[in-house]
């Protein structure tokens, strides 16, 4: 399993000129490969003969570029200058396999014809410079400072991993990232029998529910709406004040930075006591709700859109995914369509939305914010109906069934990840 140790470069750091450069450098290579695979693409459209020429491979623009000498190739160390160009393969190659999935109509996935990728800005663009193990020095720094391209560059990059086997330099808003990749062993994957699912939202951030007979736990979203709306109204008074053809400034950029900051730092948290929390409750298998598209035609009110769509679920789940997978427990992504909608109780069919013509009947409805009342007035909670539908599903999917008698609907609400005293479990009958 690979993972990361990540270094922010903030303006004033020793490495920020360096990354600055680089990440420029690699900016103007990135186009000039991309000015030339798009010529051949271009070329190849307008060709009416039966056997059209390929399109410009990126081992053929390596190549082509070595041979005429050019200049932003050459202004980067060889092997950096090679991973650039192979990024700009993999992006053309992406294309074609979305514009494949586009033409062929019986794929829904997607449904908006793609685009070639763009140029990036030509003055204030920076592209993403990747070293290999390859360019690292035998040698490392006084303090073990990682030394890259030692001939070349010789960039130091204090790192505490041993053995890494890449080093990325990202651009982000007025600051850079070096992630130092590095590999670790993977846990065998448990086989307890045991089961959880999560149904993910925006008041109760992760519904979580279990098969054999665990209490109910809602992870409240307060603090990740809170920080949203914080910093949503900081970026909003800023952008009043800037001059009228100006969208940007750094302080700006600084309020995105330190937002997503603290939002991942939350995650990390939560995550963190998630997957500890499910191996000692000896779990096997955890299901996530999540469908594919789900952020687009949000249709939930303004307020709850925004704060649906702002919420990173995506950096959630892969936080979760590589935290389980060092306990040896596997997370699955589970299609949930309908699972807000069915009675759990009254044990409603779940279909697959788009897989039915007819819309289909449930025995209960939502009755209030929150609640879900049954077929036969039983009120619950909404989320927790939600989340063990979609452990049905999830278990549906590996032949098994769910036994409802070993549920409970007795929930603990846990609000506030830092110190041990900021945890907060409160026992709730619903």
């Amino acid at each position: 399993m690979k993972q990361v140790e990540r270094h922010w470069v903030k303006e004033g750091h020793e490495l920020y000129a360096i990354c600055d450069d680089l990440t420029f450098r690699a900016k103007n290579l990135y186009n000039a490969g991309l000015y030339q695979v798009r010529q051949s693409i271009f070329a190849r459209n307008k060709n009416e003969e039966e056997t059209k020429p390929s399109v410009l491979s990126w081992v053929e623009l390596v190549s082509q570029f070595r041979k005429e000498k050019q200049p932003d190739m050459l202004a980067l160390p060889s092997k950096v200058a090679t991973n650039i160009l192979k990024l700009v393969g993999s992006s053309i190659s992406s294309y074609y396999q979305l514009l494949k999935c586009y033409l062929d109509k019986s794929n829904l996935n997607v449904t908006t014809k793609p685009k070639l990728p763009r140029y990036l800005h030509k003055t204030d663009g920076h592209y993403m410079v990747e070293f290999t193990n390859q360019t690292f020095s035998k040698k490392r720094g006084v303090n073990g400072e990682l030394i890259l391209c030692p001939k070349d560059l010789h960039l130091m990059i204090p790192t505490k991993v041993e053995n890494p086997k890449c080093v990325r330099i990202v651009p982000k808003l007025g600051a850079f990232v070096i992630d130092v990749i590095y590999e670790v062993e993977e846990t065998p994957l448990q086989h307890t029998g045991n089961y959880a699912a999560i149904d993910l939202g925006v008041d109760n951030l992760a519904s979580i529910t279990f098969s054999n007979g665990v209490q109910p736990l809602l992870i409240k979203g307060s603090k990740i709406k809170s920080l949203n709306q914080g910093y949503n109204r900081l970026i909003a008074k800023t952008q009043s004040k800037l001059p009228t053809n100006q969208h940007s400034s750094k302080r700006i950029h600084r309020l995105w930075r330190n937002r997503e900051k603290k939002l991942h730092s939350e995650l990390h948290q939560i995550t963190a006591f998630l997957s500890l929390y499910f191996d000692e409750m000896a779990i096997e298998k955890v299901f996530v709700g999540k469908n594919k598209g789900w952020k687009q035609g949000l249709d939930l009110g303004r307020k709850t859109n925004q704060s649906f769509a702002q919420i990173p679920f995506t950096t959630f789940i892969s936080q979760l995914t590589y935290k389980c997978q060092l306990r040896g427990i596997e997370v699955i992504e589970q299609e949930e369509s309908y699972t807000s909608k069915a009675s759990f109780i009254d044990q409603d069919d779940i279909p697959v939305y788009g897989e039915i013509k007819t819309k289909p009947n449930f025995s209960g409805k939502r009755v209030s914010r929150g609640l879900y009342k049954t077929k036969h007035g039983i009120i619950l909670n909404a989320d927790v109906n939600g989340s063990y539908n979609i452990l049905v599903k999830g278990l549906a999917s590996l032949g098994k069934v769910l036994s409802r008698s070993l549920v409970s609907f007795h929930t603990r609400s846990l609000s506030g990840l830092g110190t041990q005293s900021n945890v907060n479990l409160i026992s709730q009958y619903m």
